[in-house]
């Protein structure tokens, strides 16, 4: 297994239809490439990019991880790759109950980019803020407490984010896509 950046996304699913096995995503700034020396350089070469991988375990071993897929351009990709190889019995950890609740500037979500930031969630809260726009406002009501059900109509573009572990963050605008771990803000 190479070395991998910041984990961004953890779940299970059942390998052979009853062996609980770990999954992880990864997001990194090097697209690693095959190494065969058949394949074209931009296949064969790693690449300095910023990019995500998913790492899977041993059925046996859930501490070992012995497989790998990758590079995805876009969480949403590496989703899809998951959701397709485990015929979507994935299930993704810190996924947010529908009933809880997220801070969303509401007013602020015609705004391009789209970011969200994810503390660790605490009394009825998933941790996460979304907002519009290049400005954090300071502002105390610029969240309002919205319940994590209310985004497929709100603003439909998170969902997928929304099982990122707590201390992550992402950037949304047009086709572009950033994931990241922040150091600032408190992960448990």
């Amino acid at each position: 297994m190479r070395a991998h950046g910041d984990l961004v996304l953890e779940g299970s699913w059942l390998y052979g239809g009853n062996v609980q096995s770990r999954i992880v995503v990864h997001a990194s700034d090097t697209a690693f490439g095959s190494g065969d020396y058949e394949d074209p350089p931009e296949v064969s070469d790693d690449r300095d990019e910023r990019c995500l991988h998913v790492v899977w375990s041993d059925p046996t071993d859930p501490t070992r991880m012995n497989s790998e897929a990758g590079p995805f351009k876009t969480l949403r990709d590496a989703i899809a790759h998951v959701e397709k190889s485990t015929d979507g019995s994935i299930r993704w950890n810190n996924t947010p109950d529908p009933s809880e609740k997220i801070g969303v500037a509401l007013a602020s979500l015609n705004r391009l980019p789209l970011n969200g930031l994810r503390h660790v969630p605490a009394s009825g809260t998933c941790g996460w803020y979304i907002w519009g726009g290049d400005e954090l406002s300071q502002q105390p009501d610029f969240f309002e407490p919205v319940h994590v059900a209310q985004l497929a109509e709100l603003c439909p573009e998170v969902l997928p984010y929304l099982p990122l572990v707590p201390g992550s963050r992402f950037l949304l605008a047009n086709d572009h896509e950033d994931i990241w771990s922040d150091p600032t803000i408190k992960h448990g």
